[in-house]
């Protein structure tokens, strides 16, 4: 049933002609990031997950590589990579060549080289860029010749929370790009656009695609997530065509998957505060804390702790009830 695996696949980044209805996003990104020599931009792209912030964006480097321009980039996973020096060796290593020694080579060493005059215009795509640990960083980058860095992420104001006033007033002004949840229409015709390049003709049906993306709830990933696993089952039966049976199945493992994979990227401390809410909720923002600061000898601040919780409501690991001032947390199980 299934010719190309890989446009079903919501880790890769596809061809520029499944790249639906994001054509003003793609657009303002290639305008933003085309290199140049005297460049110390700051462009910013924000918008809940699934709506294709970091598949545009990596789609954005390539075409501006296909279009002739000249630069060097590389993209940080600060969820993977959340301090300042966990950001810096990969750039470094990515961008200026040094070999760098995760326990050896110092961090002032890693900024000097950065600030060397390079040979041609660098782009740094910050992805999950408000899961920064130390935002330090970024007036590093800003130091850095000839250097852009597009920032992506949930939520502005988890970013900007807690910045020092000097690192905010060199990277807080820059361009910004929201990216909207897709329509339950678009998503459908995402999914067609997917389908038509995965299956032969009569493998899925518009009604089919329909409900899906309705399930989808405006969120790319888990649309495209179940459209595979609902392939991946029929082939299995040795069904010619995906029954209703196997996309009613394929949604809610799909939302599944996403949610296990969210829990994976979780550091030990945001865990430490997942499991509270899990084992405690629904929980107070106040007794949440109590709980966690009796668990760590360190404890990070009150306004870490949700941002640890805002990103959580973004990957649907949980979700709040009841006003700001009567606010209570619980976990989202399958």
């Amino acid at each position: 049933m299934i010719h190309d695996p890989r446009v079903l696949d919501d880790e890769v980044v596809p061809d520029h002609e499944l790249i639906l209805h994001r054509r003003d996003e793609m657009d303002a990104l290639l305008s933003a990031l085309r290199p140049r020599m005297n460049a110390r931009d700051h462009v910013y792209a924000f918008g809940p997950t699934g709506t294709g912030k970091s598949t545009l964006a990596k789609l954005a480097l390539t075409l501006l590589e296909d279009d002739g321009e000249e630069f060097d980039s590389t993209v940080v996973n600060c969820w993977k990579h959340p301090t300042r020096s966990d950001v810096l060796r990969v750039i470094a290593e990515d961008l200026v060549g040094i070999p760098v020694n995760r326990h050896s080579t110092p961090t002032a060493e890693l900024t000097s080289r950065l600030t060397d005059d390079p040979d041609r215009p660098r782009i740094v795509v910050l992805d999950e860029a408000d899961q920064l640990a130390d935002t330090d960083v970024l007036y590093d980058l800003h130091q850095a010749p000839a250097l852009s860095v597009l920032y992506l992420g949930n939520d502005e104001d988890d970013l900007f929370a807690g910045m020092a006033d000097r690192v905010r007033s060199r990277v807080s002004t820059g361009r910004r790009i929201d990216f909207d949840c897709y329509s339950t229409q678009e998503l459908a015709e995402i999914l067609q656009a997917r389908a038509d390049h995965a299956f032969r003709p009569g493998a899925v049906s518009t009604r089919q695609l329909e409900a899906i993306a309705s399930a989808a709830d405006g969120d790319a990933r888990t649309a495209i997530r179940s459209l595979r696993l609902a392939s991946e089952a029929a082939t299995e039966n040795g069904y010619l065509r995906i029954s209703d049976a196997n996309v009613e199945e394929a949604i809610p493992d799909a939302r599944e998957e996403l949610r296990q994979k969210s829990l994976s990227q979780l550091t030990a401390e945001q865990r430490l505060v997942y499991d509270i809410v899990r084992d405690y909720g629904p929980i107070s923002p106040a007794d949440l804390y109590e709980r966690y600061e009796d668990r760590v000898e360190d404890s990070k601040t009150k306004r870490t702790v949700r941002s640890y919780l805002s990103k959580m409501r973004h990957y649907n690991l949980v979700e709040h009830h009841g006003s700001r001032n009567d606010r209570s947390y619980t976990s989202i199980s399958r």
